[in-house]
């Protein structure tokens, strides 16, 4: 089991939980990104006729007709894969999108050919592909006097994450294989997450290939205690790799969640 720890003060509170086996998940924004045609009858959707295009507007409008007078049907984001359904046509070209079923005309100039995760990718990697120093913090919003300490396995750099409830990032930080980093923390209920893989973007924040991601099934609070002589702050520790006696099963989770 993994092992964890969680100390006010002199004050140790061990958990316990049952061993969840971590699984490897593909890295992705979007579920359906090696699925594309699959599992779909509409023949418009056909990988012959129908190439994948995606889009690289920030923001791209549908409409219902082509040209910037007609109705808006819906919008299209940056990377989004979209399905050409007919030639383009003066600037034009007639798309749907399978997630969200919607069919409409979008300029041309701001689609082009492949995968949105392809071209992800190539954005990423065009930046650089760098291994962050041990302990670096890529997302802090402000100082907290609470702490989160992560003892890394040997055999992968891993990049953790502090969540709130709401899921939004209030703590990511690189921790290289078999090295030990800490971090100070604000007040706060967190769910601790970790990952690992190969080439690292320090602009997207992300491994490009084979992440794996696991998560503390429960969160954890954050919470200064008022002592008769001063404030108590917490400290969690986690420990990445399997150990007897462990208190710490982490549950997989899908990459593209982290």
């Amino acid at each position: 089991m993994f092992f964890t720890q969680r100390f006010l003060l002199k004050i140790c509170l061990i958990f316990a939980f049952s061993i969840i086996p971590v699984s490897q998940v593909n890295a992705g924004f979007w579920d359906n990104i090696s699925n594309v045609f699959s599992g779909d009858s509409d023949s418009e959707l056909s990988p012959k006729s129908n190439p994948v295009m995606h889009v690289t507007a920030k923001a791209l409008n549908v409409r219902a007709q082509p040209n910037t007078q007609a109705k808006i049907v819906g919008r299209f984001i940056r990377y989004q894969d979209i399905y050409q359904l007919t030639s383009p046509n003066l600037g034009w070209a007639y798309v749907r999108d399978r997630s969200s079923q919607i069919k409409g005309y979008v300029s041309t100039k701001y689609i082009d050919q492949g995968s949105g995760w392809s071209a992800w990718l190539r954005a990423c990697r065009a930046t650089g592909i760098t291994r962050p120093r041990n302990g670096h913090v890529l997302t802090k919003p402000g100082y907290g006097k609470h702490s989160l300490v992560v003892n890394n396995s040997p055999g992968a750099d891993a990049l953790v994450k502090l969540k709130d409830v709401s899921g939004q990032t209030i703590i990511s930080m690189y921790v290289r294989a078999g090295q030990t980093a800490k971090v100070n923390v604000p007040d706060g209920r967190y769910q601790f997450q970790y990952a690992s893989g190969k080439e690292f973007s320090r602009s997207c924040g992300r491994f490009l290939v084979d992440m794996v991601a696991s998560k503390d099934p429960n969160y954890q609070d954050f919470v200064a205690e008022r002592r008769y002589n001063g404030t108590a702050y917490m400290q969690q520790t986690y420990t990445l790799q399997r150990v007897t006696g462990g208190n710490f099963s982490p549950r997989s989770m899908n990459a593209s969640d982290f």
